[in-house]
């Protein structure tokens, strides 16, 4: 049975979650074509850049990662400490590397005169936007819009049609030591998880 993503993070468990997603309809991510034998081993670099920008702007870590040819595994930390320290503006400036700000916030930001009610408004927005700047829901979700938009989109023994070359559900696995049930898998990412610094240095 399919457990709501709001269920399965609880960051006073745990700040460290592995997230996988997967392609579907036979596409893929990088790697050769078997069928066409074209290689899109460069789209890979794609991912990695788009994850350091989007490192850069949240509050979430990287702490390891993969991009496999039909899928891509994370480690990711929340830091909303982090966030809670970001001034308003900072919330504001973040937040317009990614999308565009609406009319009211950008006079505000531009120090225009605001009547209560539009202050409201956009104090409702900033912390709107904070809470959003460490959510992995909306990290992968800015992730997965460069991958499910051209030239990402292929799909194979198909003319002229493009599709979405990755599955917009995902994964996570809350990281924790505790317990005797951890699988293997994730032991292993915890033990990457240790190697931080190094792998968030490569990505800066």
């Amino acid at each position: 049975m399919t457990i709501a993503r709001s269920r399965q993070i609880s960051l006073q468990d745990t700040p460290y979650y592995h997230v996988v997603s997967r392609c579907v309809r036979r596409a893929f991510l990088c790697g050769e074509d078997s069928h066409s034998g074209q290689s899109y081993e460069h789209r890979r670099q794609w991912v990695v850049d788009k994850l350091g920008q989007l490192s850069r702007l949240f509050a979430i870590g990287i702490c390891a990662y993969a991009v496999m040819s039909n899928h891509y595994h994370l480690v990711l930390k929340v830091e909303p400490d982090t966030a809670a320290n970001w001034s308003e503006r900072e919330v504001a400036e973040r937040w317009a590397a990614l999308f565009q700000w609406p009319h009211l916030v950008r006079r505000w930001y531009q120090g225009e005169m605001l009547i209560e009610p539009e202050l409201a408004v956009v104090q409702q927005l900033l912390t709107q936007w904070r809470e959003r700047l460490h959510s992995i829901s909306w990290f992968i979700r800015l992730l997965k819009k460069i991958l499910g938009h051209p030239p990402f989109c292929v799909r194979r023994n198909v003319t002229n049609l493009t599709l979405p070359p990755v599955d917009y559900s995902f994964q996570y696995a809350p990281l924790t030591c505790a317990g005797s049930n951890l699988s293997q898998f994730n032991r292993f990412w915890m033990a990457m998880v240790s190697q931080t610094k190094l792998v968030r240095r490569a990505l800066e």
